[in-house]
């Protein structure tokens, strides 16, 4: 434990850090490198996380979020230089206003878990409602790959959970850093920002693919070492609800109507049949990288071009 975080040890080079609010929890990854750390997902920010990171040495940090929830980017505000997926940009504009986040916390939460969600927003947003953070984001894209010296940290493009969802890889210590694209009991493609569930299928087609590479998944909740049989599962699952021989099933759960789709101890919820939202129609490329060196991350000197204040 260290004020307020539990780290635990994946290998001799790779870290989990584990915050819990209440019952809410995230995991977060620390990956030390010869010439550069790296840092993935910031959690809630509930926590002073800088102070922990930089025990871990005084080498250049790159700071990679999963995905632009508030639960995986509270702590940027620590940071100054952000890595995320370009597809973010509408979502990470959204999580970052306490307005937005109270408005969701009315509609997903009961009434007891609201009163701690409006009390974690007070901590982590100015009295003006944005998050307390003045730094910059760089937008990454699929198949770049971040190199800490001694080891290749590579993007892989997951949308579903959200629309600008990626995975990350260490290929040589057989390990996929999954955010919220693979959780041991399920994930949510019913949010604002999700994508359709033929894409998600498309991404997890993509990481069957790159089967051969990890033997295990460092998920975003919950646990930090699952099976990668878990990729398969969620494949049957999803194909199973398109081929229809898995039905949705509904109930009420905080007062609002809630589409699902259970197989395999995974419950996977679904979008509202009527509901208009943002979508990403096209399913993206799976598999490997190209032939050749895939894009390097940025070097030690600077990060890549494309920034966002």
């Amino acid at each position: 434990m260290s004020k307020g975080f539990t780290i635990s040890k994946l290998n001799e080079y790779s870290w989990a850090i584990h915050e819990r609010y209440f019952m809410m929890d995230s995991f977060m990854y620390l990956l030390e490198g010869r010439d550069v750390n790296l840092l993935i997902d910031t959690g809630y920010g509930l926590k002073d996380l800088g102070p922990l990171v930089r025990s871990f040495g005084d080498k250049p940090l790159w700071v990679v979020n999963t995905h632009g929830h508030f639960d995986h980017i509270g702590g940027n505000r620590e940071f100054q230089e952000i890595f995320i997926h370009q597809e973010e940009k509408s979502i990470l504009e959204h999580h970052r206003s306490q307005k937005y986040l109270m408005g969701l916390s009315r509609e997903m939460l009961p009434s007891l878990f609201r009163i701690l969600a409006w009390s974690f927003f007070r901590r982590v947003f100015t009295p003006q409602g944005r998050a307390r953070w003045t730094g910059r984001h760089h937008y990454i894209d699929e198949h770049q790959v971040f190199d800490l010296g001694d080891r290749l940290i590579e993007v892989i493009f997951t949308p579903g959970h959200t629309l600008g969802s990626i995975c990350l890889l260490d290929k040589e210590a057989g390990i996929l850093y999954a955010g919220d694209t693979i959780c041991d009991t399920g994930i949510l493609l019913n949010l604002e920002f999700s994508a359709e569930p033929e894409v998600f299928l498309s991404s997890l087609e993509g990481l069957k693919e790159r089967a051969e590479d990890f033997n295990q998944i460092a998920s975003g909740h919950r646990q930090y070492n699952l099976n990668p049989d878990y990729v398969q599962r969620y494949m049957d699952c999803i194909r199973g609800f398109l081929d229809g021989s898995i039905p949705a099933e509904t109930v009420k759960e905080k007062g609002q109507t809630i589409r699902f789709i259970e197989y395999d101890a995974i419950r996977i919820q679904l979008p509202r049949e009527k509901k208009r939202r943002r979508r990403l129609s096209k399913a993206p490329s799976a598999g490997s990288p190209p032939e050749g060196s895939p894009p390097e991350g940025s070097p030690p000197g600077g990060p890549p071009e494309g920034t966002d204040r």
